[in-house]
This record gives C-alpha cells, sequence and structure tokens, in this order.
C-alpha cells in the first residue's frame, strides 16, 4: 500500500516511518496540509496518517485541525484516513470512570485538547458523505523508550512502541468496525495497573491492540466513588448589555442588526474594511441592508476577525459581542474567519469577562440524503448537526463547537442563530420558483438578534435557535426561538410558497 503521512510528532516520525517502511511505500506530504493544492497532489494513496505536528502556536494548530483535515479528506483517493488524537480530550472525567470508546470526548479551551477534537468531528461529518474510513487513534501521552525505562511510569503514559504498535494496525487492519461504521474512535492506552484509562473498545477484536509496556503500579486504579461532571445550569438574570461590539457589521445581516440596536445601547461596529465603503457595493439580494458608516455615540473600527490582538482590542470595554461575520466559497478564508475567528472572538470574551456572546451561522442539516435531515420532518435545532462534507457548512460547523465548549467551561451566553434564506417581501416577488422552506425576511432576522442581545435567561451557555417565518410546511420548528427569545416573526412570506 502507499501510505501518506502528514504533520507526525517527532517523538513517532522516525519510528512510525521505519515501520510502515517495511512493508509499504511510504510518502510525507510535501508542503503545507493548508494548501489544498499540496493535498491534491499526494491524493494518489491508499491511506492518510494524519497528526498535528510539535511546536505549532495555537492558531495554526486549530487552522491544521480544521482547514487541514477537510483538505485531505475532500482531495484523496485514500479510503482510508487515521487521524492521530489524543486521550486529553477525556481527563474532564473522574479518573475511577470506567471511560471507553462509547463515552463522549469533553475538551476543554486548551488548543492541546480543542485541536483534536476539532479534526475528528470534522472527519466525522465529512465521512458521512465520503466513502472514507476514518480511525481516530487516540493516543495517551508517548514517551520514549528510555523515559519509560528509567522514570516512575505516569498514568497516562503510553511506551512510543506501542503507539507505532497501535498505528500500524490501524493503517493494515481489514475492518475496524463490526458494524460497518465509517469512523471509529481507538483508545489506545496502556489499560491494567497504573493505567488513567481502561482497555476498552481497541482491546477488543477486531482491532485487538495491546500494550507490550505496562506496570504493576497500582497508585491510580481507583475505588472510590467517582464525580459526575459538572452539569450544565440555565443561565438567569444576565444583565443587559450597554456597549456591544459586532463584528461583521458590513454584511446584510450586521448592518440589520444594527438598525435594530442602535437606538438602544452603544455600538462599536467592525468590518474588514470601512463601512461606507462596503455600503457601496450592490446588495446581496433585492432589498438587502446595506451598511452605514457609524455616526456617535457608535464608532467604528477596521478589523480582521482572524487577527487574534485586533479582536482583542476591539473587544475591550464592552459589555457583549455579536458576531456575523462569515466567508462562504473561500477554502482559505471559510476556516480562518468561520473557525479561527469564531475561537478568536470567544478569547476575547473570556480575556475581559464580556459573558455574552451572540453568535450567527447556517442551518447544519442540510446535507444530502443520507447525511444529512433534508428529507425529515420537524427538524427542530435540538438535532445533532448534519454539515457534511461542505466547505461553508463544515467551517461554520467547527467555530460553532468552539463556542460551545468555550460558552460550557466559562459560563458565558451563547445563544446562537440560524439562518438560511433571507428576503425582502417589500421587494422580492415570487416568480415561480419554490423558496426554501427555511426563510426570514430580514426585518425579522434583526428583531431575533436584537432579542438575542437582550435576553435576560437561557436554558444553557450554549443554546442553537432556529430563525425562520411562519410557513405551511412542516420541515422545520422555531419553537424555542420563540420560548427563548420571546420573538416572533412578524412578516409573512406566504406569497413566496404560493402557486402562481
Amino acid at each position: 500500500m502507499r501510505v501518506l503521512l502528514t504533520g507526525i510528532p517527532s517523538i513517532l516520525e522516525r519510528d512510525l516511518s521505519g515501520e510502515l517502511s517495511r512493508h509499504h511505500t511510504v510518502v510525507t506530504l510535501d508542503g503545507d496540509v493548508r494548501d489544498r493544492a499540496v493535498c491534491a497532489a499526494a491524493a494518489d494513496c491508499d491511506v492518510i496518517v494524519h497528526g498535528l505536528a510539535d511546536g505549532l502556536d495555537p492558531l495554526t494548530s486549530l487552522d491544521h485541525a480544521s482547514r487541514g483535515t477537510w483538505n485531505l479528506l475532500t482531495t484523496t483517493r485514500a479510503r482510508r484516513y487515521v487521524f492521530l488524537s489524543s486521550m486529553r480530550m477525556f481527563d474532564a472525567y473522574d479518573s475511577a470512570w470506567n471511560v471507553t470508546e462509547t463515552w463522549s470526548p469533553r475538551p476543554s479551551t486548551d488548543v492541546s485538547e480543542l485541536a483534536p477534537y476539532l479534526a475528528e468531528v470534522a472527519a466525522r461529518e465529512i465521512s458521512r458523505s465520503r466513502p472514507i474510513d476514518c480511525l481516530m487513534v487516540r493516543l495517551d501521552d508517548v514517551v520514549s523508550g528510555d523515559r519509560f525505562a528509567s522514570e516512575a511510569v505516569q498514568p497516562q503514559w503510553l511506551h512510543v512502541n506501542d503507539a507505532v504498535k497501535a498505528i500500524s494496525r490501524a493503517v493494515t487492519i481489514e475492518r475496524a468496525s463490526e458494524n460497518g461504521s465509517r469512523w471509529v474512535p481507538l483508545h489506545i492506552v496502556r489499560g491494567g495497573p497504573g493505567s488513567r484509562f481502561p482497555a476498552g473498545k481497541a482491546a477488543a477484536e477486531p482491532f485487538g491492540f495491546s500494550a507490550d509496556h505496562r506496570t504493576t503500579d497500582q497508585r491510580s486504579s481507583p475505588i472510590t466513588a467517582p464525580r459526575f461532571p459538572r452539569s450544565l445550569a440555565p443561565l438567569a438574570d444576565l444583565t443587559a448589555p450597554e456597549r456591544v461590539v459586532v463584528f461583521g457589521a458590513g454584511g446584510p445581516l450586521g448592518a440589520v442588526t444594527t438598525a435594530f440596536l442602535k437606538d438602544y445601547h452603544q455600538l462599536r461596529l467592525t468590518d474588514i474594511r470601512p463601512l461606507g465603503e462596503l455600503g457601496q457595493r450592490p446588495p446581496q439580494s433585492p432589498g438587502a441592508p446595506l451598511p452605514v458608516s457609524a455616526e456617535a455615540p457608535h464608532e467604528e473600527f477596521v478589523v480582521d476577525v482572524t487577527d487574534q490582538d485586533a479582536v482583542d482590542f476591539a473587544a475591550r470595554d464592552m459589555d457583549a459581542i455579536v458576531n456575523c461575520t462569515v466567508v462562504r466559497p473561500d477554502p482559505v478564508q471559510a476556516f480562518r474567519v468561520n473557525t479561527l475567528g469564531a475561537f478568536n472572538v470567544m478569547t476575547a470574551a473570556v480575556a475581559h469577562g464580556i459573558g455574552r456572546v451572540v453568535h450567527t451561522g447556517p442551518i447544519l442539516t442540510l446535507a444530502p440524503h443520507p447525511a444529512g435531515y433534508t428529507d425529515d420532518r420537524d427538524v427542530g435545532p435540538d438535532v445533532p448537526a448534519r454539515p457534511g462534507d461542505n466547505l461553508y457548512f463544515v467551517s461554520k460547523f467547527l467555530g460553532q463547537e468552539i463556542c460551545r465548549i468555550f460558552a460550557e467551561q466559562h459560563g458565558i451566553a451563547c445563544p446562537t442563530l440560524l439562518f438560511c434564506v433571507f428576503v425582502n417581501p417589500a421587494v422580492e416577488k415570487n416568480t415561480g420558483g419554490a423558496t426554501n422552506p427555511f426563510a426570514i425576511s430580514w426585518d425579522d432576522s434583526g428583531r431575533a438578534m436584537a432579542a438575542a442581545v437582550r435576553v435576560p435567561q437561557l436554558p444553557a451557555p450554549f443554546v442553537t435557535l432556529h430563525i425562520l417565518a411562519d410557513a405551511p410546511h412542516d420541515r422545520y420548528r422555531s419553537d424555542l426561538a420563540r420560548t427563548v427569545l420571546g420573538w416572533q416573526p412578524q412578516d409573512r412570506l406566504d406569497q413566496f410558497w404560493q402557486r402562481q
């Protein structure tokens, strides 16, 4: 087989390449995994082994995990993808729990946990749409043979030879799942006495991994009753913000949001170019809102949401953040804005003690059958996201996961409003084509955004809300937005569903 290696951590690189080279043709990605052309040039392989290299700064690590994973999986002709993930995503669980592959990761906002988690869920969703087997090899902390032999072995240590053994098995095993699943998590741990985690499904057939290097140390074998993870309590008595920074104020959603906030809040409006310049462009659709330059008492900053320092500066002295930034078709900027931008916004919220972030994005259930819910009815915002392999949806999905993890860890109120199609019913007319059932007027979207900025309580730190008009179909539900925000759509769009 032809095996492509990329991003392999230095402690594994030489030994893994040597072991695989004994039986396969091993090649290393020639260039940056974030470069789509580089990935496409290496598409002719049977198996990809992808890790997150050492020494990357946080934003670069997240970019490799998100954009890099999407690039690899949407260009390759390989039928297997092996991602070198981390057991650190399970550290939040009490050590007395029997944590196996059936348990969900609980990553913190630390990038060493967040980056592998994003790569995992990106691979999981893409594999719903593409016929590629994705094996998530979740490694304990890999240490050298010398260190394992000479120092007191720690509960999460894994001998480098055992890690290489497991990865090699993931490359060559005929089938890793008994039920045909295309996404298979595997916990590669020592197991037994002294191990932080037990041997789980990876130890059973068909994978059948067993560590060759263990200890008899009993120190970390817990016998006390374990603690449940912290539950997510509702957020009540949220303070109404006075000062609000809006990122992406130059887009139509940012413009209509500004219109519904400007008489009640002091706004700091930001976008990558001056609002007056952006307002000279043609509208996104007939009658779509256009931005105007800020006037006192409001202010205007030019901010690139991918610039962490600029985002941090713009968030200073603010009470709330509204994030309307978005890029759709560009395979570089989509991840930089939709994913890394969300990280920058949430990092700034934590740094400045901002307790409310209103996030926005597309409905993430539109992947075609069998990946998504396009043929279902009564689809609410509480169903799991299904972005498939779509660039826009995947990059926004990962941004939402970042927001969720930050909100839950830091108790930030983060209502996330999901949209699809916007119309201006006073300008647009039904021309005989079917309008998307997930449609809303621009003004009703602005009313919903304003309600999210002022909502006094949330049922959980992170809540996704469907924003759509009343309609004769029963495809999607918006009842949660009505209950949580106290919002009702005012504009009827019946004309867009009527026969002509």
